[in-house]
């Protein structure tokens, strides 16, 4: 487990992440469950991934924690040409980061897939075949199974009927890790989140 410095996993300061847009300033503490709101295009996804590290920001300055675990849900799965959902998990599974935890990682992942009632012959399915649904429990599955220590999920209940974005929400909530989450479902709205709203 890494050492918060000052209690702090995360802080940015002034990011600039989108032109003609407000700068954001924010703290992420072990405590922190954020949701960041806004209308189509507000940039809303791109805040998240400069948060998460996979994009760099126009302006402003990010820290993060060194060697934090992170699990991050994309709101689409990448469009990746593999030929099952089995290789682009072994993918993933691949990177340096995992390779030493590797059976601890498989326990958790089949633990989720049971959770999101996932058969297993889904693995050896085409990504293409998978309904949106599928693939979006898939994708919460991989992140929740890597045991991150912080949590990034880009619109996480968008592909799902009603009752799974309720067990989706209950199972995010009920996270002892800090998340930030980008979504616009009312679903969320009784999970007692701080809010940032990107406006227009």
């Amino acid at each position: 487990m890494p050492r918060f410095w000052g209690g702090l996993l995360l802080e940015a300061t002034d990011i600039q992440f989108l032109e003609g847009k407000k700068s954001v300033s924010l703290r992420i503490n072990p405590a922190s469950r954020i949701r960041i709101t806004g209308t189509s295009g507000s940039g809303k996804s791109t805040l998240l991934k400069i948060l998460a590290g996979l994009k760099q920001p126009l302006a402003g300055k990010l820290n993060r924690q060194q060697n934090i675990r992170q699990g991050y849900v994309p709101q689409e799965m990448p469009p990746l040409y593999l030929p099952s959902m089995r290789v682009f998990i072994k993918e993933i599974m691949s990177y340096s980061a995992h390779k030493n935890n590797m059976q601890e990682i498989h326990r958790l992942f089949q633990n989720e897939m049971e959770f999101w009632q996932l058969q297993e012959s889904l693995l050896d399915s085409r990504l293409d075949s998978l309904s949106g649904g599928e693939k979006q429990r898939f994708l919460i599955s991989i992140a929740l199974s890597l045991d991150p220590q912080i949590l990034f999920l880009d619109e996480p209940t968008s592909a799902l009927p009603a009752k799974l974005k309720q067990k989706v929400c209950d199972r995010i909530c009920s996270l002892t890790i800090p998340f930030i989450l980008v979504s616009h479902d009312l679903v969320w709205n009784n999970c007692m989140l701080e809010e940032i709203s990107l406006g227009e």
